[in-house]
């Protein structure tokens, strides 16, 4: 067969939704695990990205074959913005570490009226009815739905309160910075701040603290409405609940500086169809006029999973990672770390760094009893010393042997996992984004993925996990003990890997970001 075959069973448009279902087949690959189907629709001068959820995945006879099917509400197809032309439709797929864009597909059966087939396009006609989200008694049993449905009329209060504040004119020179993460300026957002610092003219505002009580805290509300009405640009380091509540003006300029490098995991838009994912007429995210990423690789996954259009993702480089060019930098962390840590001086340090497990912050965890430091640590003899370093999350300790505490060190509360990157000679995590900054200092790691099919069916990856990642996998600590012993990382892969997620290796990534900020901004007023 050819590289793909691509069949579109049926595809209908009624009360205002695109129903679609389709069947994507392949050869087998033994690397990869499940294809993905996604969908580009190019309308109203803009584009929206959108998975095509597979509900059934079998292999046999040398073919994987893909079922998927979802059902569109095309009111929110471009954030609430009625088609005033027609829409054009192609699909996208991925299966491994291949990809195919505007592939060609068979067609069973479509709906004549509202749609027409044109080569590898489908185009969506614009005399649609559209059909807004209603509610009915069987939503609330879906939690999600059932939080909505309650907080509607405060959320109405609050918009007639927000009116006050529209009013108010944006101030053209003021840039302002909120985090519902951090208490203080750090990260992505510190970066920035230090190169818009050295501008003179800028009216800078700030809005932060690191409880999630904060976003009900009456004072934080009034000031986050003051300041997203008076703002010309507003920057956010993560998702910010309350930018869901209310509109954004036109002259307000709102930048994500997304906490994570690359795209590993899924999330946002592209969990649509999956347990925990959200409903297409969800508002996160969608309402980010420039969100910065890595490289133009993977910008196409962060405008799926943020909802915007692909002009709006920004590939100019994440700010925080220009420390990995600054040798001064890296000196003088080497020398704090082994100022507080002496007996580390020498050894080969591993560092365990793995994600969470659990839903989110409430319930997340870490199944300590599948890495044993103290059995590894043994193995390995004393040129080697492992640091601990469990995400921010997670609550549980370790029991670290007496006999060991002078190389096994847990620094899962204090410490930039950044900068401990510059003491590791051996990265050990799973599915963390760490991988990225890790590959810029050309860090080998080792892929503990004891759970990895639970992994995929409940979170998934933009990539296919064994294929992507710039290293050896291994599923239990035998395994993990003989790849140490026989120093088996295959780090080979690091190289690649590294300029594929990042365009530009130069620490120039916080100056481009605040150029671009510089641009939107009347430092005259």
């Amino acid at each position: 067969m050819q590289k793909y075959q691509l069949e579109i069973n049926n595809i209908f448009v009624e009360k205002g939704k695109l129903n679609i279902e389709a069947t994507a087949k392949f050869e087998i690959n033994p690397l990869a695990t499940v294809p993905k189907i996604r969908l580009l629709f190019c309308g109203q001068g803009q584009t929206r990205r959108f998975p095509l959820p597979v509900q059934e995945c079998t292999k046999e006879d040398g073919i994987c074959t893909a079922k998927a099917q979802y059902s569109y509400n095309l009111y929110y197809l471009f954030y609430e913005q009625t088609l005033t032309e027609p829409a054009v439709l192609t699909f996208d797929l991925a299966y491994g570490a291949d990809e195919y864009e505007a592939v060609e597909f068979t067609i069973k059966s479509f709906d004549n009226e509202h749609l027409k087939i044109d080569g590898n396009h489908v185009v969506i006609d614009d005399k649609i009815k559209y059909h807004k989200q209603h509610f009915g008694l069987q939503d609330l049993t879906k939690r999600s739905t059932y939080t909505i449905t309650l907080k509607k009329p405060i959320v109405k209060l609050l918009n007639i309160y927000y009116k006050k504040y529209w009013k108010m004119p944006v101030k053209m020179n003021r840039v302002t910075f909120i985090s519902g993460r951090r208490s203080e300026l750090t990260g992505n957002e510190k970066f920035v701040y230090d190169k818009l610092n050295d501008t003179k003219g800028i009216d800078f505002q700030f809005l932060m603290f690191s409880s999630a009580k904060g976003h009900y805290n009456i004072e934080n509300i009034k000031r986050f409405f003051e300041l997203y009405t008076t703002s010309r640009v507003v920057i956010v380091d993560d998702y910010f609940r309350m930018l869901n509540i209310v509109p954004k003006k036109d002259d307000v300029k709102l930048f994500q500086l997304w906490h994570a490098c690359g795209a590993f995991k899924t999330f946002g838009f592209t969990r649509i169809g999956k347990d925990g994912g959200p409903r297409q007429w969800a508002k996160n995210h969608r309402m980010y006029d420039y969100a910065v990423v890595s490289s133009k690789n993977i910008a196409k996954h962060y405008a799926e999973g943020f909802g915007i259009p692909d002009n709006c993702v920004l590939p100019s480089g994440v700010p925080r990672t220009d420390i990995f060019c600054d040798s001064e930098y890296k000196a003088k962390v080497q020398t704090a770390f082994y100022e507080k840590h002496p007996q580390l001086r020498g050894k080969k340090i591993i560092l365990f760094a793995p994600t969470f497990r659990g839903k989110g912050q409430m319930s997340a965890y870490y199944p300590t009893d599948k890495f044993n430091p103290n059995e590894i640590c043994t193995a390995l003899g004393e040129d080697y010393a492992i640091i601990i370093k469990l995400h921010p999350f997670c609550k549980e300790k370790y029991e670290i042997d007496e006999s060991l505490r002078d190389r096994i060190i847990d620094l899962s509360e204090a410490d930039e996992l950044n900068d401990l990157l510059f003491v590791t000679d051996l990265l050990i995590t799973d599915y963390s984004s760490v991988v990225f900054e890790a590959s810029l200092l050309d860090i080998p790691m080792l892929f503990y993925a004891f759970d990895l099919d639970e992994y995929i069916e409940n979170r998934d990856f933009y990539y296919d996990f064994k294929e992507f990642i710039p290293g050896k996998t291994v599923a239990t600590q035998d395994e993990l003990i003989t790849a140490l012993r026989n120093k088996d990382f295959e780090s080979e892969k690091v190289e690649n890997f590294k300029h594929k997620f990042f365009d530009d290796i130069d620490g120039k990534s916080s100056q481009r970001v605040a150029d671009k900020i510089i641009s939107l901004l009347n430092l005259e007023n």
